[in-house]
C-alpha cells in the first residue's frame, strides 16, 4: 500500500533536493569564483573552505523553505505551475534571506567579502534545477502510477453525483494513481457499479471494512440529503486512523464554477467570482458613490433638518423622575427670595416596557426602618410587576412575609427581593439591598460591653455597669422535662469548669438560679435562636428549642471562662446567620475512635456549631503506586476502609468492613440520635461510586475494569464501581438499605445520609443516570446529600439530571471545576460551601498554612476574605443573595489521604489540634454577620485558645496533677503500691497478674504480668521516668506499659529489630536503643506534639521514628511524626509482659529543668496577650504561647545590622550542651535563619561565644545548639536573621545530651541518603523553599562532616532537610486558569472538550500538594496547544439544552458542549482500555497519514541545527 512507502518517498525527495541544492551552489561557485571570473574583475576572493562550509547551513535552510511551501506533500493532482510557484517562491524568499544576513553582517569580514555575484547565480539555477528535478520526478511517478504502480487505494462514502464525478475524473487521469475499491451507501442495491466501480455496502458495514481492509484515503461523497450521516463516518474514519477528505455535493445547486477561500481555518465556499472584486470595478464603484452621496447631501439637508425637529419636538420621552430648575423669578411686591410653585403635571402615558432588570435598578436599598414599624416597607414597582423578599441574612429580625422584630439595638440587615413580570411569569432575584432596623435601645458605651465569646454574639445591650456575682448563682431550674438531659450536661459542664455543683430543680425561674424556660421569645427567633437575661441575682435564658437553651449554655460556659468571677448584667438576643455550619472529618482512611469523634462533637457544640459530617469509606489516592491494567488488582493491596458494620457479604463470606476499626451499627446510631438531640446532626458518608475500593474488593466483578483515570494516566480505576451494569447499581442500592431500612434502622429517617458521589472518571453518561436513579431511591427513607460533580461530568449529549435527584437534595461545593457553584445553585441544589480553596486540609505534620490542601488552613485568609455565600465558578466567586433557602452554609473539611506509602505518622490528637485551629473562624463566618467582629485572625485565635476545647473533652488526654507530678511508685510504701505523690493514685493488682512487689520493685514475670493505674493515657507534654533491669532476653513483642487501645496496640515495648519502642493508632515508633540485660537503667520518655524523646541515665538517646505496616508490609519507615499518650494504664501486660524488675516509676510533666523558676531580659518584645509577646511565654512550657520581638508602635525588625537577644537565668546551674529554640507553631512567620549563642554559669563571668552565625531553615521544626557539657546558668541568644525580619520563638529549652559510652556512635545512613539524594536543579521552585531547603541541606552536610555530631543532631538535621518542602512555583499556572476562556459559544466541540481537558489538568496539578515543575511545565504547554477553533458549521437548529433566560444566572456554560474525554456513548474517551480494537500504541501508529510531510521536518530541522554547530564551531576555531 502507498502509505508503506510514503515514509521512503518523502526521504528521497529531502535526499534530492538536498544534492540539487548542493549541485546548483557549487556550480554557481564554479562559475563565478573557480573560472577565476572573480579575478579578473579584481574582487578579492575567500578561501574555498569558507565557501563550501556555508553549505552546511544553506542546504538544511532550503530543505526548511521547501517543507514550509508545501513541496513535500503528495503531487498527483498537483499541476506544474503550481509546483513551480512554490519552487520560485521558497527560493525568493531564500534568496532574501541570503542577502539579509550578508548585509547585516557586513562587519564580518567573511561576510562582507562573500561574492553577491555567486548568490545571484545560485537562485537562477537553483530555481531551474529545482524545476527540472520535480518535473523529473512527476514524469516517472505518473508512468509508474499509469501502469498500476504506486497506487492510492480509495473508498468512496455516499453515492451522488459528487461521486460520480470524482470517478470521472479518476479514470480519466490513470497518472494520478488512484484506485477506487468501491462505494459504500445507503440508497444502492449492493452490486450495482459506475463506470466500473461498484457498491460493496451500506454506511453500516464502514467500521468492519476498516477493519478488515488497508486503505489509503477515504472520499466522503454522501449526498445532501444523507449529510446527517456525517459525523458518525468522521466519527468511525478517525478512529481508525485512515486519511479522510470531503467532496460536496453542490454540482446540481451551483450553476457556476465555486471557488474556496481559507477564512482564519473556516472554509467558505463561493457561489461565483463578483465583478466587483476586480480592483478596477470596486474604484470606480466607491468614486460615483461617494460624490453621489455628496450631491445628495448638499441638495436634501434643509428639508432633513426641519423633518428632525419636528419628529424631536412631538415624540414623547421616556422617564422614571423629572426636574424643574427655575432660572429666574420675579419677586413681587413683597420681594421674598424664594419661589412657590402650586402643581407640577406631567402629560403622557405610563411606560410598562421594563425588563426585569430595569425594575431591580428602581429599588434602592440603605434607608433607616424606624423602631415604630412592624412590617417591612415594600419597595414600589412598575404596573404589571409584583415583588416580594427573597429572603434576608438574619431573617430573625425580618422575616419572608415582612414582619419585623426590632433587634435590641440598631442593626444592619440585608435583603434580597424576587421580581415577577405579571404578563409572563418570569423571575429575577435581586442582589442584596442592606438596610437599618432601628433598635429597641440606643447603645450605651459607658455601660457594660458585648460578653466576648465565640462565635460573636447576634445582639446585645446593657444600661449598667454592675455584674451578677458566679459564686451567688447556686442553682438551675428548668420549666420543661424536654430540658432535662440539657440542664444535665450542663450542671456538669460547668462544675468541669467551676467546681461548683449546682442544684437542679423543676419549676419556675426564681433568684440565685441559671434559669432556662423552653418557651419562645418571639416570632422570628428560631430553633436555635435564644434569649438571655442576665439581672442582678439570676440569669434567664429562653428559647423554643432544647437546642436554643443548649446554645444559651454554650455562652454562659464561655462567658465563665472569659470571667470566672461574675456575669456582666445586659441583655442578649443570640441567633446563627446560616442553618449549616459544619466540619467534614476523613474517619475511613485514618481511623478515628468513636471516643474521639465525641470530643469533636462537643466541641463543635462548644462553639455552636451543628454539622459533623463522618466520611466512613475511602481508600488510598496514589494507586498507581501499585499497578494498573493488568497489573491493575495489585492496587487492592493498597489501604482502604469502611468504617461502619455491614449485614452484607460475597459468596466468599467476605465483607466490607474494615478489620482494623470499625464501628458497628448500634454504637453509630446511638451516636447520631445522642448528638441530635443537643443539636449536631451527624451526617454519615458512604462514598460510592468512586473512591470504593472496600466495596470492588469484595465484589470486583462489579468494578470498572481495564481503565486508568483521565486526569492521571497511570492510576487505575478499580475503585470505580462500574455503574453502567444494572447488577452494580443494585448493590448499591443493597448497601443503603442496609442501613436505612428495618424498624431499628441505624440511620432513621431524620438523618441525613451522604452518597459521596464524587471524583467518578469513568462512564458520564453512567454517572447521570446513576444520579437520577440512586438519589430518588434514597430519598425514599432519608434526606440526601452529595459531592459536587455535575459539572465535570457530563456526556455527549448531556443526560439531564430529574428533578427527584435536585429537589431537597443537599450538596458539598468543593471544587468549581467540578461543580460550579452557580450552575449549581441554578440548578436548585440545597448548597454547603466546603470550597477546597478555604476549607481543605491535608494534614501531614509540616505545620504549614495553605489556602488548599495544606497541613493547617490559612486561617488570617479565612478570616479576612471567605464569606459563605460567595460560590466559586468559572467567573469567580459569585455571592448567592442573603437568606436564599438554597445556601444552607459553609463547611470545613480534613482529609486524611496521607496514608499506606505516604503515611504521616499523624495521630488522633494531631487532628484534632488541626480541627481546633480552624473551627473558631468558622464558627464565626457561619454564625455571626461577617466572621470579621473580633477585629483580627491574632485576636479570634487568642480569644479561642482561651476558651478552650469545651467542658468534659480531653482531646490531648491530660490529666490533673499537684507540683507537676502526676503519680509516683517506689514499690516500697504500703504494701508496695501506694503513689507516693499527693494525687492518691495508687496500683491495683489484679488477681489473676503475676505480677509482685519484692525487694521495694515491681517483678513482672512475662504473659499476664501487670499492676493498674488509675490514668488510661497521657498526652503531649509529659514524662514517664522508670529503672529497668531485665532479667532475660526479651522477645519482640514484649511490653514494658500498655493502656487498651480502639484499634491496634497502644504499648510500651520491645521492637521486632529488638530495640524500645511503641506502637500506636496502627504505627509502630522505634528508639535507637536496646535494653541491656542484667543491667540497671534509668528510661525516660518524654512527649511533645509531634515528638517522643528517649533520655537513658539522665542523657537523651533519640527522637522516635516510625513506620506504617500494612498488609504483613512495611509501606513507610522514617516517619519522624511520633505524638506518643504514654499509655499508663499498666505497668506489665494482660497478655504478654517483658521479664524484669522495674522500680521508681515516677509520672511527671516534661520540664525537667524547672522553667518556672527561669527570669529573662530582652531588647525587643511585645505587650500583647497572654499568649503572644512577652520574652516570659518562651519558657512557659507552653508551645502554642511564643515570645514575639515588638509589632507595636516601633515594629522592630531585623534589618541584618541589627539583632535582638534573649537573656535568660535558668536560676541555678545545670550541666548541660544543648540550647533549643521552637518558632511558633501557628503561622510561618519570625523563623530564625540565623543566631549566636553565649553561656556563662556565673553572674559575674564574662559571656562565652559557643556559636557564632549559625544558620538554621525556615520552618517550624526545633533548632538546637550544641556545645561541649559544661555548668551553665546564663545563656544569651541573639538573633541576627529571619524568614521575614520578625523574631517568634514558642519555647527555648535545655538538655544535656552526652552520650552514653556504651552506646554505639551516631547513625548517619539516612541523613546520608538524603543528602545523596538532594535536588541540585531548583528551576522552578519558589524562592522561599529554595532558601529554606538549602538552608537545611548545608546543615545536614555540616552534621554529616561533624565527627562528634550527636543522634540528636543528626535527628533534627533529619528532621529539617525531610520538612524543608521545595514548594513548586504554580503563579504561572494560576494566571492560566485566572485567564482561561469560559464562554464556549462558537467553538468547536472538539477543541472546547480538549481545551476543557487542559484547564482540568491545570486545576489537578494546582490542587496537587506534590505537583513537580515538570508536571506544572507539562501542563501549561499542554494547556498552551489546546487552541479554541471557531465552529464553521451551523445546522439551523437552537440548542435544546440551554437554560431559559429568566433563570438566576444567564451567564452560564453550554450544557452542552462535547468535552474531549466524553465519547458520545458518555465513556470517558480518555480512560484507556486494553479491550478495544485499537490501543494508543496503534493509533499512535496510524497518526502519519499517507503523504504527510511529517516525517521529513525531523530531518529538516536535524540539519540545519547540525550545520549552524559546525558554522559557529568553525568560527570559534578561527577567531
Amino acid at each position: 500500500m502507498i502509505k508503506d512507502n510514503q515514509k521512503s518517498l518523502n526521504r528521497f525527495h529531502v535526499v534530492l533536493d538536498a544534492c540539487v541544492t548542493a549541485f546548483s551552489y557549487l556550480l554557481a561557485w564554479f562559475i563565478v569564483i573557480g573560472s577565476g571570473w572573480a579575478n579578473q574583475l579584481g574582487k578579492r576572493t575567500l578561501e574555498v573552505g569558507f565557501y563550501f562550509g556555508a553549505l552546511l547551513v544553506i542546504i538544511p535552510a532550503y530543505l526548511l523553505l521547501y517543507s514550509l511551501f508545501g513541496l513535500y506533500t503528495p503531487k498527483r493532482v498537483l499541476g506544474r505551475r503550481n509546483e513551480f510557484g512554490k519552487i520560485f517562491k521558497a527560493n525568493s524568499i531564500g534568496f532574501l534571506i541570503f542577502g539579509l544576513v550578508l548585509y547585516l553582517g557586513r562587519k564580518e569580514p567573511h561576510l562582507y567579502n562573500f561574492s553577491q555575484r555567486l548568490v545571484v547565480y545560485f537562485y537562477v539555477l537553483n530555481v531551474a534545477f529545482m524545476t527540472i528535478e520535480r518535473n523529473g520526478i512527476r514524469i516517472v511517478l505518473r508512468s509508474m502510477r499509469s501502469k498500476g504502480y504506486n497506487q492510492k487505494h480509495i473508498l468512496l462514502v455516499g453515492y451522488s453525483s459528487a461521486a460520480e464525478g470524482f470517478i470521472d475524473r479518476v479514470n480519466k487521469n490513470p497518472e494520478w494513481g488512484y484506485k477506487i475499491r468501491g462505494i459504500i451507501d445507503d440508497t444502492k442495491e449492493r452490486g450495482s457499479e459506475y463506470k466500473g466501480v461498484k457498491v460493496i455496502g451500506c454506511v453500516e458495514d464502514l467500521d468492519y471494512i476498516l477493519e478488515q481492509n488497508s486503505l489509503d484515503e477515504i472520499a466522503v461523497t454522501l449526498s445532501l440529503g444523507e449529510y446527517e450521516k456525517l459525523r458518525h463516518i468522521v466519527a468511525l474514519c478517525e478512529k481508525s486512523g485512515v486519511h479522510t477528505k470531503f467532496i460536496p455535493d453542490y454540482g446540481n445547486i451551483i450553476p457556476t464554477i465555486p471557488y474556496m477561500e481559507d477564512l482564519q481555518g473556516l472554509p467558505v465556499i463561493h457561489i461565483r467570482r463578483v465583478p466587483l472584486n476586480d480592483p478596477v470595478n470596486a474604484a470606480l464603484k466607491r468614486a460615483v458613490d461617494i460624490v453621489g452621496a455628496i450631491v445628495g447631501i448638499i441638495l436634501f439637508s434643509p428639508i432633513m433638518l426641519i423633518v428632525a425637529l419636528l419628529i424631536k419636538l412631538t415624540s414623547p420621552v421616556s422617564a422614571t423622575d423629572v426636574k424643574v430648575t427655575i432660572l429666574s423669578a420675579d419677586a413681587g411686591t413683597i420681594n421674598w427670595v424664594n419661589v412657590g410653585i402650586n402643581e407640577i403635571e406631567i402629560y403622557g402615558s405610563i411606560n410598562n416596557d421594563y425588563s426585569l432588570s430595569d425594575v431591580a435598578g428602581m429599588i434602592t436599598g440603605g434607608t433607616t426602618i424606624a423602631a415604630d414599624v412592624a412590617d417591612f416597607p415594600m419597595p414600589t414597582v412598575p404596573e404589571g410587576f409584583n415583588i416580594r423578599i427573597n429572603g434576608a441574612d438574619f431573617e430573625q429580625i425580618i422575616s419572608r412575609d415582612g414582619k419585623i422584630v426590632h433587634p435590641l439595638t440598631d442593626k444592619t440587615v440585608k435583603v434580597s427581593y424576587v421580581i415577577t413580570k405579571e404578563e409572563t411569569g418570569e423571575e429575577l432575584v435581586t442582589d442584596d439591598f442592606t438596610y437599618t432596623i432601628a433598635g429597641q435601645h440606643t447603645t450605651n458605651a459607658a455601660k457594660n460591653t458585648k460578653p466576648s465569646i465565640i462565635p460573636e454574639i447576634a445582639e446585645w445591650y446593657s444600661d449598667s455597669t454592675d455584674s451578677v456575682a458566679t459564686d451567688s448563682i447556686t442553682a438551675v431550674t428548668y420549666d420543661n422535662n424536654a430540658l432535662e438531659d440539657v440542664v444535665n450536661e450542663f450542671i456538669a459542664d460547668y462544675k468541669d469548669f467551676s467546681g461548683i455543683e449546682l442544684q437542679k430543680v423543676k419549676g419556675n425561674a426564681k433568684a440565685n438560679a441559671f434559669n432556662f424556660s423552653l418557651s419562645a421569645p418571639d416570632e422570628l427567633l428560631g430553633d436555635e435562636g435564644y434569649t438571655m437575661n442576665i439581672l442582678s441575682d439570676r440569669i434567664n435564658v429562653a428559647s423554643e428549642s432544647t437546642v436554643g437553651n443548649m446554645y444559651g449554655m454554650q455562652s454562659i460556659l464561655q462567658m465563665y471562662k472569659s470571667n470566672p468571677d461574675a456575669f456582666s448584667i445586659g441583655t442578649m438576643r443570640d441567633y446563627p446567620r446560616f442553618s449549616t455550619r459544619g466540619f467534614v472529618l476523613d474517619a475511613a482512611r485514618k481511623p478515628v475512635s468513636m471516643d474521639m469523634l465525641k470530643e469533636i462533637s462537643r466541641t463543635m457544640r462548644y462553639y455552636k456549631m451543628n454539622d459533623f459530617q463522618v466520611h466512613l469509606s475511602d481508600n488510598y489516592i496514589w494507586l498507581e503506586d501499585y499497578g494498573k491494567l493488568d497489573q491493575e488488582n495489585q492496587a487492592f493491596d493498597a489501604y482502604d476502609a469502611f468504617r461502619l458494620e455491614s449485614s452484607l457479604t460475597n459468596d466468599a463470606g467476605e465483607s466490607p468492613t474494615a478489620e482494623d476499626y470499625s464501628f458497628s451499627k448500634k454504637e453509630f446510631k446511638e451516636f447520631i440520635q445522642t448528638e441530635r438531640a443537643v443539636g449536631v446532626n451527624i451526617v454519615p458518608e458512604i462514598d460510592v461510586p468512586a473512591h470504593a475500593n472496600s466495596f470492588t474488593k469484595v465484589w470486583p466483578e462489579l468494578k470498572v475494569t481495564n481503565k486508568t483515570s483521565s486526569t492521571s494516566a497511570n492510576r487505575p480505576l478499580i475503585d470505580h464501581l462500574d455503574i453502567s451494569k444494572t447488577e452494580t447499581v443494585q448493590k448499591i442500592e443493597e448497601i443503603f438499605d442496609d442501613y436505612t431500612h428495618g424498624s431499628d434502622a441505624t440511620f432513621d429517617s431524620e438523618t441525613t445520609v451522604h452518597i459521596g458521589a464524587d471524583e467518578f472518571l469513568d462512564n458520564y453518561s453512567a454517572y447521570r443516570n446513576f444520579i437520577n436513579t440512586i438519589i430518588p431511591y434514597v430519598k425514599q427513607t432519608n434526606t440526601v446529600r452529595m459531592w459536587g460533580g455535575l459539572t465535570w461530568i457530563k456526556d455527549n449529549p448531556i443526560t439531564q439530571i430529574n428533578a427527584d435527584a435536585i429537589d431537597g437534595v443537599e450538596m458539598n461545593l468543593w471544587s468549581k471545576d467540578w461543580a460550579d457553584g452557580i450552575e449549581m445553585y441554578n440548578m436548585g441544589y440545597d448548597l454547603i460551601n466546603t470550597i477546597d480553596d478555604y476549607g481543605y486540609m491535608v494534614p501531614d505534620g509540616s505545620k504549614t498554612r495553605a489556602n488548599s490542601y495544606g497541613d493547617l488552613l490559612n486561617t488570617s485568609r479565612i478570616f479576612s476574605s471567605f464569606e459563605p455565600n460567595k460560590l466559586r465558578s468559572s467567573s469567580g466567586y459569585v455571592a448567592v443573595p442573603s437568606g436564599d433557602d438554597q445556601m444552607l452554609g459553609a463547611a470545613f473539611a480534613l482529609w486524611n489521604d496521607n496514608i499506606d506509602k505516604r503515611a504521616s505518622g499523624l495521630s488522633e490528637s494531631d487532628l484534632y489540634w488541626r480541627f481546633f485551629d480552624a473551627l473558631p473562624f468558622y464558627a464565626e463566618k457561619t454564625w455571626a454577620a461577617t466572621g470579621q467582629e473580633k477585629g483580627s485572625a491574632d485576636a479570634l485565635n487568642t480569644l479561642a485558645t482561651s476558651m478552650g476545647t469545651g467542658p468534659n473533652t480531653n482531646p490531648y488526654y491530660q490529666e490533673s496533677s499537684v507540683d507537676n507530678i502526676y503519680e509516683s511508685y517506689d514499690f516500697n510504701s504500703g504494701k508496695g503500691l501506694d503513689d507516693t505523690s499527693e494525687n492518691d493514685r495508687d496500683l491495683t493488682l489484679a488477681s489473676d497478674s503475676t505480677a509482685k512487689v519484692q525487694n521495694k520493685a515491681l517483678v513482672l514475670s512475662g504473659d499476664k504480668s501487670y499492676v493498674e493505674t488509675p490514668i488510661e493515657q497521657l498526652g503531649n507534654g509529659n514524662a514517664l521516668s522508670f529503672d529497668i533491669t531485665l532479667s532475660s532476653e526479651p522477645e519482640s513483642g514484649d511490653i514494658l506499659f500498655e493502656s487498651d487501645a480502639a484499634y491496634g496496640t497502644h504499648d510500651i515495648r520491645i521492637m521486632s529489630n529488638g530495640k524500645l519502642g511503641f506502637t500506636r493508632e496502627l504505627y509502630d515508633y522505634y528508639f535507637d536503643y536496646t535494653l541491656p540485660v542484667g543491667e540497671k537503667v534509668n528510661i525516660k520518655i518524654v512527649t511533645q506534639q509531634q515528638v517522643t524523646k528517649l533520655y537513658v541515665n539522665g542523657q537523651f538517646v533519640s527522637n522516635a521514628t516510625g513506620e506504617f505496616n500494612h498488609n504483613g508490609t512495611t509501606k513507610k519507615s522514617g516517619i519522624t511524626n511520633a505524638t506518643f499518650a504514654l499509655p499508663l494504664q499498666r505497668i506489665g501486660s494482660e497478655t504478654n509482659a517483658v521479664q524484669a524488675t522495674i522500680d521508681n516509676v515516677n509520672v511527671t510533666a516534661a520540664d525537667m529543668y524547672n522553667k518556672s523558676k527561669w527570669t529573662g531580659t530582652t531588647n525587643s518584645e511585645t505587650t500583647y496577650n497572654n499568649v503572644e509577646g512577652l520574652l516570659r511565654y518562651a519558657f512557659d512550657n507552653d508551645y502554642t504561647s511564643r515570645w514575639h520581638s515588638n509589632w507595636k508602635g516601633a515594629t522592630d525588625k531585623l534589618t541584618g545590622s541589627n539583632s535582638f537577644y534573649a537573656e535568660i537565668n535558668f536560676g541555678q546551674k545545670y550541666t548541660i550542651n544543648q540550647f533549643s529554640f521552637t518558632p511558633r507553631t501557628d503561622t510561618a512567620s519570625g523563623y530564625v535563619t540565623k543566631a549566636d549563642l553565649y553561656i556563662k554559669a556565673n553572674d559575674s563571668d564574662e559571656w562565652t561565644l559557643v556559636a557564632q552565625d549559625q544558620t538554621f531553615a525556615a520552618d517550624a521544626a526545633q533548632k538546637t545548639f550544641t556545645f561541649d557539657a559544661q555548668e551553665v546558668q546564663y545563656v544569651k541568644f541573639v538573633a541576627k536573621a529571619s524568614s521575614d525580619g520578625w523574631v517568634a520563638v514558642s519555647e527555648f529549652d535545655i538538655a544535656n545530651t552526652a552520650q552514653d559510652p556504651d552506646q554505639p556512635e551516631a547513625d548517619k545512613t539516612a541523613l546520608q541518603e538524603l543528602v545523596n539524594q538532594a535536588v541540585t536543579d531548583f528551576t522552578g521552585y519558589t524562592s522561599e523553599s529554595v532558601t529554606a531547603y538549602k538552608v537545611a541541606l548545608d546543615n545536614a552536610k555540616e552534621v554529616l562532616t561533624n565527627e562528634d555530631a550527636t543522634q540528636a543532631e543528626v535527628d533534627e538535621a533529619i528532621a529539617a532537610l525531610t520538612n524543608a518542602v521545595l514548594v513548586t512555583d504554580k503563579s504561572k499556572l494560576q494566571e492560566k486558569i485566572d485567564q482561561a476562556v469560559t464562554d464556549f459559544d462558537g467553538y468547536t466541540a472538539d477543541s472546547v472538550a480538549a481545551y476543557k481537558a487542559a484547564l482540568a489538568r491545570l486545576n489537578e496539578v494546582l490542587a496537587d500538594t506534590d505537583a513537580t515543575p515538570a508536571q506544572v511545565s507539562e501542563a501549561i504547554a499542554a494547556f498552551d496547544l489546546a487552541r479554541l477553533v471557531k465552529d464553521t458549521s451551523d445546522d439551523g437548529k437552537k440548542d435544546d439544552d440551554k437554560k431559559d433566560d429568566d433563570k438566576k444566572n444567564d451567564d452560564k456554560k453550554d450544557d452542552n458542549k462535547k468535552d474531549d474525554s466524553k465519547k458520545e456513548d458518555g465513556t470517558n474517551d480518555n480512560s484507556s482500555s486494553t479491550n478495544g480494537k485499537a490501543d494508543k500504541k496503534d493509533t499512535a501508529s496510524k497518526a502519519a497519514k499517507t503523504g504527510d510531510a511529517s516525517t521529513a521536518l525531523p530531518y529538516m530541522l536535524l540539519m540545519l541545527a547540525s550545520g549552524s554547530a559546525v558554522v559557529i564551531l568553525k568560527k570559534k576555531k578561527e577567531q
